[in-house]
């Protein structure tokens, strides 16, 4: 049997033409929707949702007492769950939540090995990856960041004065953005890279927490129970994240006996800078 072309037709496209920007807005706006659980079972959408919610709880259980007691009690609960404090009210569910959203981003991907097919396209590598890092950020930007804006909302609309609570912490309000921003980075950082190095989720995921926990057991081990010294907590991988983010609200020193301020940050952008080496060494090539 022969086949033979009968005729060629093309056709101008006539739509609209976007930048490149768009294509990376793109893969991260999609990519974030995926991780929260669009699209996809209701299965998916629970442990990402419940673990936002989490997040968001000392923010509500703060603003409903100011609605119920705040003609009583309204000048003690700014203090209650103060902006420094609550990423260690929320580090765990941060730290689990950019565990199971950050593989969603490049396992799949890497196992059905259409990364080809992406740049196939218009979108270069650095794009692709530029997208999967924003696609990231953002659904972490729902656990470090909105829920602290939230509490400051709040707290300004329910004190007794809110243009004079305003003006007197309005400084609070940078702090907050980078602080939210850099706790998000750090930890999908780190997800993207060890997500890079495998195609199935549940071993990314996996990995992800293992190097966590052993990491702040060993420190923990080192610095308090063989007494080696503060300066090992440097090892703790989700320590050093929020030492660093509570120092940006603090007059820059970190707590009795600890190691100095500026060995956590730099330990901080060190262990940032290798993940995104990891990242740029995996995406170097077309198909890996």
């Amino acid at each position: 049997m022969s086949a033979r072309i009968e005729d060629i037709g093309y056709a101008r496209y006539d739509g609209e033409r976007r930048s490149r920007l768009a294509a990376i807005w793109s893969l991260a706006r999609f990519g974030a929707l995926g991780t929260l659980g669009a699209r996809r079972s209701w299965r998916a959408k629970i442990i990402p949702i419940a673990l936002i919610a989490i997040a968001f709880a000392p923010t509500l259980v703060v603003l409903g007492l100011h609605a119920l007691l705040s003609s009583r009690f309204a000048g003690r609960f700014p203090d209650l769950v103060p902006y420094s404090s609550y990423y260690l009210e929320i580090g765990i569910v941060v730290l689990l939540f950019a565990g199971i959203t950050t593989p969603d981003l490049l396992c799949p991907d890497r196992r059905y090995r259409v990364l080809s097919l992406y740049l196939s396209t218009a979108v270069s590598r650095p794009e692709y990856v530029a997208g999967r890092m924003l696609g990231a950020l953002m659904p972490l930007l729902l656990c470090t960041l909105a829920p602290v804006l939230v509490l400051f909302a709040g707290n300004t609309v329910f004190a007794d004065d809110s243009f004079n609570y305003l003006q007197d912490n309005w400084l609070v309000l940078p702090r907050i953005l980078l602080a939210g921003v850099l706790l998000a980075a750090y930890f999908a950082f780190i997800g993207l890279a060890i997500a890079s190095l495998t195609g199935r989720r549940a071993l990314a995921t996996g990995v992800y927490v293992g190097v966590m926990l052993a990491s702040q057991t060993l420190a923990g081990t080192l610095a308090r129970g063989l007494g080696a010294g503060d300066g090992w907590l440097l090892v703790s991988v989700p320590r050093i994240a929020l030492v660093c983010v509570r120092s940006i609200y603090s007059d820059g020193h970190t707590h009795p006996g600890h190691a100095p301020l500026w060995a956590w940050w730099s330990v901080m952008v060190a262990i940032m800078a290798v993940s995104l080496l990891v990242i740029a060494l995996r995406y170097r090539k077309a198909e890996t």
